[in-house]
């Protein structure tokens, strides 16, 4: 039953349980209010000039001056890669809170105090109840790369580790809901049963990473 069976599809499938329903995100509600193409307008515009904002916050973290920033936060913004997320609600919505996580690490990484890891704990979980575990994995390769590339100088990390370790309790804390049921269902899935030769048909294997950064074609030599 509602809301952690949704009996619309098939014979039914978990509702709470799937990330990508937003079942807990914030702008999901919004349908109850307006028509859903409406509602799905008022996400994607709100969204846009919200990852516009944290980027023009980040680039300015970074140390670039406000028309540097703002062009930065417009390029991200208008970007085709983030754009072309736009029928991917749990994959927009993410990629909207990326450059927020990582300002608030940045600020963490700079001046561990309460606020900064108040505002880690928000931006994460919010990140996490939008559903898209691909754009949590970038955000946390992305926050590791300013660390060591851009908030390293000066930082005083080491001095205080409560700091972290306090956002992100906070942010398992805030998307519980979230994250619980969806491991309760992935524990329970049919694909621990299948031979493996089937059950990790459509995974990448960890030698074909090579090819992000290499052009090998299908024998393994360079294209």
């Amino acid at each position: 039953m509602p809301p952690l069976w949704d009996l619309t599809l098939g014979f039914g499938e978990p509702w709470l349980a799937d990330p990508s329903s937003q079942l807990l995100y914030p702008t999901t509600w919004l349908s109850a209010l307006v028509a859903p193409w409406t509602a799905y307008t008022l996400f994607v515009v709100a969204h846009l000039a919200f990852a516009g904002v944290g980027f023009t916050l980040l680039a300015r973290a970074s140390g670039l001056r406000r028309t540097e920033s703002i062009a930065a936060g417009a390029a991200w913004m208008l970007c085709g890669p983030f754009v072309s997320l736009l029928n991917l609600w749990h994959h927009f919505s993410g990629a909207a809170w990326m450059p927020w996580v990582v300002l608030a690490v940045h600020r963490l990484v700079r001046r561990p105090q309460r606020r900064a890891a108040l505002a880690l704990g928000v931006c994460l979980g919010m990140q996490v109840l939008a559903g898209s575990a691909d754009m949590l994995l970038l955000t946390g390769a992305l926050s590791l790369a300013w660390v060591a590339g851009v908030a390293r100088r000066k930082t005083r990390f080491r001095s205080c580790a409560l700091a972290p370790a306090g956002g992100l309790a906070l942010a398992l804390v805030l998307s519980a809901g979230q994250w619980l049921p969806a491991l309760d269902v992935a524990s329970r899935a049919i694909r621990h049963d299948l031979p493996r030769e089937m059950a990790d048909r459509w995974s990448v294997p960890p030698a074909g990473l090579t090819r992000i950064l290499l052009p090998l074609d299908g024998s393994g030599r360079l294209a």
